[in-house]
């Protein structure tokens, strides 16, 4: 072929796509992977506590993980305060990963609320975590349950009827009472702006508030806010982009009450993301687990559906163990089915607090 007989090729190439080319970026599912495993990355490097096993029961990072791609995003759970919806309603979450808080005052202007409204809450110890069930988001449910009992009521169009919370943003360095720091109270207020919110906030012996527009993003399940750095923050990734989260988080306690947890493993139940537990049995084992077996199989989008179903505490020896006898089944927003088992995650185990060990496999491809 001549010199111009290539350019002439190449041309027409460059030509043929240029012409195809969409103002949006296309984005191509990537085959999902069959097998590996992840030692997830849940310690960062301003851990605290006497111990190792402390420093990671008290891991600083979220790890979020998309199966399909084999890969996992560590982010800082105390770089945010609060979460706003991107969906269609217009709703508000505490950071439930460092023990928030909040309470509803009976006044919807911002100007009318100092330092003073705080006083009879310190005093009773009302935003503590673990005094009340109504001052923390649902533990459990449905993302529709989740959604509905929020601590902050759902947004309303007409402005004068959303009013002021205060926030107890929780502890700066975790959830472990003997190192953690407590951060500052906040007091916000939250109206419609079109399609997105308006929020005001301050820390509570400001007179002079800071307000914000956060447009929705509907690639992502929420929009996060840090009053630290005064802006938008990313934290989870592209709601289509992971399918579990392992965190540290309010959780209930035996009794039912609001309480700091580790090792918390939250399925994508914003996104459609759903899981199963299978105990394993002389026949049936993690290894051995194929789509025959999919049979009978339930799928929940509970939120606490893994939990801390995973993982076992003895309260006499107070040593954290994996629980061996049973593995999960996780289905992606695209239709694939995964196994997933814990390994490890203490040294009585063989592991390392902070970072489990786990393997998954996919056992059942979308395209089925």
């Amino acid at each position: 072929m001549t010199r111009n007989s290539v350019l002439f090729a190449l041309s027409f190439i460059f030509l043929l796509f240029s012409a195809c080319k969409k103002e949006t970026t296309e984005t191509f599912p990537i085959a999902p992977v069959l097998a590996d495993t992840l030692i997830l990355e849940g310690l960062s490097a301003n851990e605290v506590g006497t111990t190792a096993d402390l420093k990671g029961a008290n891991a600083l990072n979220s790890v979020f993980v998309d199966l399909s791609k084999g890969v996992q995003s560590s982010v800082l759970r105390n770089r945010w305060d609060i979460g706003l919806y991107a969906g269609s309603d217009f709703r508000i979450i505490l950071n439930h990963s460092i023990g928030a808080t909040a309470i509803k005052l009976d006044k919807n202007s911002f100007a009318d609320v100092t330092a003073a409204d705080t006083v009879d809450l310190i005093n009773a110890n009302t935003l503590d975590l673990g005094k009340s069930s109504a001052t923390v988001d649902a533990m459990t449910g449905l993302f529709a349950d989740y959604l509905s009992k929020t601590v902050i009521d759902e947004v309303s169009e007409t402005d004068a009827d959303n009013k002021v919370y205060i926030i107890n943003r929780g502890v700066s360095g975790g959830a472990v009472p003997v190192t953690a720091t407590a951060r500052r109270w906040e007091k916000i207020m939250v109206v419609r702006s079109g399609r997105g919110y308006k929020l005001s906030y301050a820390a509570l012996d400001q007179p002079i508030q800071t307000d914000i527009i956060i447009p929705k993003d509907p690639s992502f399940n929420f929009r996060y806010f840090y009053f630290n750095q005064a802006a938008p923050v990313a934290i989870e990734p592209a709601k289509k982009l992971w399918d579990f989260e392992w965190t540290y988080s309010t959780y209930k306690a035996a009794d039912g009450t609001p309480v700091g947890t580790a090792d918390f493993v939250l399925i994508n139940f914003a996104n459609g993301v759903e899981a199963a537990e299978v105990k394993i049995t002389d026949d049936l084992t993690f290894a051995n687990f194929s789509a025959a077996n999919l049979t009978g199989i339930t799928f929940s989008a509970q939120r606490d559906v893994i939990g801390t179903n995973w993982r076992t505490l003895n309260e006499v020896t107070n040593i954290s163990t994996v629980n061996r006898d049973r593995f999960y089944l996780i289905k992606d927003t695209e239709g694939n089915i995964y196994a997933l088992r814990f390994n490890s995650f203490t040294r009585s185990d063989g592991g390392t607090r902070g970072k489990p060990n786990l393997n998954y496999r996919l056992i059942q491809a979308a395209d089925n």
